[in-house]
C-alpha cells in the first residue's frame, strides 16, 4: 500500500472517530514524509549531477561527460557549493584566461604559473 494512501485512510478514520488530536499528528506526519520525498529527489539529482562530473588538472576546471560542446565550470564552486558556475573568458589579465565570475579564480592563470 502507497504510504500517502495509508495516512490518508488513517486521518480519515481519525475523522470517524472525532479524533481531532490524532488528526493534527497524522497531518504532521504527511507533511514530514512529503518534505523528505523533496529532498530525496534533490539528493537523486545531485548524485546524477556527480556521475556526470569530469575533472581536468591541465586547467582545475570541470565539465559534464555528455555536454557537448564541452562547458567549462569553475572546479571551486563546483567543490565547495556543488553549483556548476560557467567559466568566462573575461580575465581582467588576459581575456583568454577563464575566470570565473562567482570566485573570481583564474584557472589557466594558476595552473600555468601565471604565464
Amino acid at each position: 500500500m502507497d504510504l500517502y494512501q495509508l495516512v490518508r485512510d488513517l486521518i480519515e478514520e481519525a475523522h470517524k472517530q472525532k479524533q481531532l488530536e490524532m488528526v493534527d499528528k497524522l497531518i504532521e506526519i504527511k507533511k514530514a514524509i512529503s518534505e523528505l520525498d523533496d529532498e530525496n529527489e534533490q539528493l537523486k539529482k545531485k548524485l546524477e549531477i556527480h556521475d556526470t562530473i569530469e575533472r581536468h588538472m591541465d586547467g582545475n576546471y570541470v565539465t559534464l561527460k555528455n555536454e557537448n560542446p564541452k562547458i567549462r565550470y569553475c572546479s571551486t564552486c563546483w567543490g565547495n557549493d556543488n553549483k556548476l558556475i560557467q567559466l568566462s573568458e573575461n580575465s581582467e589579465r588576459d581575456p583568454s584566461l577563464p575566470q570565473c565570475p562567482i570566485c573570481f579564480n583564474n584557472w589557466l592563470w594558476a595552473r600555468n604559473g601565471g604565464k
